[in-house]
């Protein structure tokens, strides 16, 4: 759930059922098969309305999460805040990767901070051409953010030590080829991401 076109991934393959546009906040990663750590914060996830069911009530679905203590919060359109979580983790996973720095490293590494800012003005170029206004303060509010895990190092860099799937597409593919649909340069992107 760390793109920003997943709804649209699954819609391609599903085509009949619910599905909730989401984002997840929580530092995890798979150390082996059955085995999930969870570092950091306790997380939470947003989630809103199926564009296709507007309709649809969430009541029975938001006390079942409830119930079992999970935080989820609901927002009938949840697309800025989907835009707002990749914004973040597209930016660090691919410092990270290029650095193979956690987050509190990159924040704190003048180089690889210089290299945080860049990608994520590039990132904002691009929200900007799919008509998303991110916030002003963005990257002073996502760094701050990072800031509350600075030992966490992002699940794709995770994945590439391990050799393993990881979510490469998510990230670099993404905002390459939407770079290359809107005409925009992206410099920093593409001089550090490794397909």
């Amino acid at each position: 759930m760390n793109g920003i076109d997943i709804y649209k991934r699954i819609r391609r393959n599903l085509k009949r059922g619910i599905v909730l546009p989401s984002c997840v906040y929580i530092g995890s990663h798979i150390e082996k098969p059955g085995v999930l750590i969870h570092s950091g914060n306790p997380g939470f996830f947003v989630s809103g309305f199926d564009p296709l069911y507007l309709d649809f009530n969430p009541k029975d679905l938001i006390d079942v999460f409830s119930d079992l203590k999970i935080d989820i919060r609901w927002i009938d359109d949840p697309t800025q805040k989907i835009w707002d979580k990749y914004f973040l983790v597209a930016s660090f996973a691919l410092v990270s990767a290029h650095t193979n720095q956690t987050l509190g490293e990159i924040i704190n590494d003048k180089n690889s901070h210089e290299i945080l800012v860049n990608v994520m003005k590039e990132i904002i170029l691009i929200a900007k051409a799919h008509g998303i206004k991110l916030s002003e303060t963005i990257i002073n509010d996502t760094i701050d953010f990072c800031k509350n895990y600075p030992d966490v190092k992002p699940s794709y860099v995770r994945d590439l030590e391990k050799g393993g799937h990881n979510e490469g597409d998510l990230f670099g593919d993404t905002l390459i080829h939407m770079s290359k649909k809107f005409k925009i340069e992206i410099p920093t992107i593409i001089s550090i991401y490794k397909n």
